[in-house]
């Protein structure tokens, strides 16, 4: 037919996953498409009018003092209320049916103590702006970057916060539990990927920033003394 178009690769190497091994992507010829109808403000609109239902849950200043106390400093709030988030809400993925995409709203994971990604996101934004620090949700692929030229919303696996307004811009990820709150840095499997931020007709992609040298120090101190013809070595980070 003439409107037919096929690519056709020879010789591809063989391949077995393996840990540590680069991403398939970088081995073997790819062809990624989207429709050119579609753009990144549409995109994020449209994925916020799906779940317009589940998101701005108001919370009383009552409800809030469990999360922050007297505390006039706006990041010393939004640092407290990230970490109370982080420890009370446990990690459950969900991914199947509409649970896939639509998160819980915040009095749901609230009472059920447990949510995915989404679940996270939408609490933490939740209460970060009824406590009058601005925060946005944020699309993300966890596991690589997306390709910003091609909109789709098939490309992103995971819903992070974005807080435009502390430090020039920070990407918070409390579905990441072992790592400590910081908001000089970012999550590190997440630096250099690009997030959607999602905002009503006006949706844009920012970068993640990589943690620069000055906030991401290792600093170790080693004494060595001689005692009674003993050499006794001690070490601190």
């Amino acid at each position: 037919a003439d409107d037919l178009v096929y690519w056709d690769f020879n010789n591809l190497p063989n391949y077995k996953k393996t840990p540590y091994l680069p991403d398939f992507e970088n081995i073997f010829p790819w062809i990624k498409m989207a429709s050119s109808k579609d753009n990144w403000q549409d995109i994020g609109s449209h994925y916020l009018k799906d779940i317009d239902t589940k998101i701005n849950t108001e919370f009383t200043q009552q409800e809030l003092l469990t999360y922050v106390n007297e505390s006039s400093d706006i990041e010393e709030i939004a640092k407290n209320i990230t970490i109370h988030t982080q420890k009370s809400i446990s990690y459950q993925a969900i991914e199947f049916g509409d649970r896939a995409l639509i998160p819980n709203t915040s009095r749901q994971t609230l009472s059920n103590k447990y949510g995915d990604c989404k679940d996270h996101a939408v609490l933490l934004y939740d209460l970060l702006n009824a406590a009058g620090i601005k925060a946005q949700l944020a699309l993300i692929n966890a596991d690589k970057d997306i390709v910003p030229e091609l909109p789709n919303m098939a490309q992103f696996n995971h819903m992070i916060v974005y807080l435009p307004e502390i430090n020039g811009g920070v990407f918070i990820d409390i579905t990441d539990k072992d790592s400590a709150i910081d908001f000089n840095s970012t999550p590190i499997h997440l630096q250099g990927h690009t997030a959607l931020v999602l905002e009503s007709d006006q949706s844009k992609l920012i970068q993640v920033p990589k943690t620069s040298p000055e906030n991401n120090p290792i600093k170790v101190t080693r004494v060595v003394e001689e005692n009674n013809s003993q050499i006794i070595y001690h070490e601190k980070s």
